[in-house]
């Protein structure tokens, strides 16, 4: 089913899109990307992969709570590394 979410781009703050595929209650894929093509994110049978501009980030339920720590720190900087790197844009479609 497609849908818009309530979920903002991290990069941007424009509101994204995404689609969901669910067996009975249990959430089999999701996907939610910016318009802006600024963040992708998919989720499909336990297995997660994040696009930050060109930086690719991949999960998996059975990381290692160090490894998820290690992931969400490198999250945050690729999305601040990406607006840095791309200020001038952001800042146009803000305006």
């Amino acid at each position: 089913m497609d849908r818009e979410l309530k979920q903002k781009c991290p990069v941007c703050g424009t509101q994204l899109r995404g689609r969901e595929y669910f067996e009975g209650s249990n959430l089999l894929e999701a996907y939610e990307s910016c318009p802006h093509r600024h963040y992708n994110y998919s989720f499909s049978y336990g297995y997660t992969e994040i696009w930050i501009g060109t930086y690719r980030m991949s999960m998996s339920y059975k990381d290692s709570n160090k490894k998820r720590n290690m992931d969400a720190h490198l999250y945050k900087m690729a999305v601040i590394n990406y607006q840095e790197k791309h200020k001038e844009e952001l800042v146009e479609l803000l305006l």
